[in-house]
């Protein structure tokens, strides 16, 4: 929704004609491998093998410095979950588990031709008092809560409808960088369905009337952070300016 909103042609890129991003930044490069050691720690894996095998898929000694002291954010993340697993009985845990609804908000197959909305969560957690608790990595600069309500927002509808079973959702960001868990007021699911789906269709409805009219380029302040911007038209006619 945000990639529609922000530019069409970014979004045509990448989610019409598939393209793989031609340009991937150092950051990407280490907060995929970054999210690769959380996701095979979480599934039980020794930590020190984890975090060796994803530094090999770095490109040189500045990444692998980067990788170094986030992976020291791992090895915390490790004990905090051991310990959270001690105090709360944790019935199933879902890891990388994607999830997708169709138009009526109803559960559907990720890969589904009716799927209308998609998401995966880094880690859920289902305790067996019939709550939930979802959380999303993030490994960037850390930012404010309500950055990422809109993200949160789509978790939480995609919970209501895999999940009913589920009486309340609580939504956290992990902080990799700080070592840092921030959760959201926990919310009912009848609440979710009741004042969080109308908001997130109407911003889907937005995102979708944004490329109605064809997939333009945007250009803005984004631009350079772009990993399409080495193929784009746009980018290629104010490169003499931006110079």
């Amino acid at each position: 929704m945000k990639t529609a909103l922000r530019c069409g042609l970014e979004f045509h890129y990448r989610y019409v004609d598939r393209i793989p991003e031609p340009t991937v930044e150092p950051d990407a490069r280490v907060g995929k491998a970054i999210h690769a050691a959380l996701e095979g720690v979480l599934g039980r894996a020794p930590v020190e093998e984890v975090i060796l095998k994803n530094r090999q898929e770095l490109l040189d000694d500045d990444e692998r410095q980067r990788y170094d002291r986030l992976a020291e954010a791992v090895r915390k993340f490790v004990a905090r979950i051991d310990a959270f697993r001690a105090r709360r009985r944790v019935k199933h845990q879902l890891v990388e588990h994607m999830v997708a609804v169709n138009a009526d908000l109803e559960a559907t197959l990720f890969v589904a031709k009716d799927a209308f909305f998609r998401g995966v969560w880094d880690a859920g957690f289902v305790y067996d008092d019939g709550n939930l608790a979802v959380v999303d990595h993030k490994t960037g600069i850390r930012r404010e809560l309500a950055d990422y309500g809109d993200q949160l927002d789509g978790y939480a509808i995609l919970a209501a409808a895999h999940l009913p079973h589920v009486k309340m959702v609580w939504l956290g960001v992990h902080f990799v960088s700080d070592a840092a868990m921030e959760w959201t007021e926990p919310r009912p699911l009848d609440d979710v369905k009741r004042t969080v789906a109308p908001r997130v269709l109407r911003q889907i409805e937005d995102a979708a009337a944004a490329v109605a009219g064809g997939f333009e380029a945007r250009p803005s302040s984004y631009c350079r952070r772009c990993a399409y911007r080495s193929i784009c038209p746009s980018m290629r006619s104010a490169t003499p300016a931006i110079e």
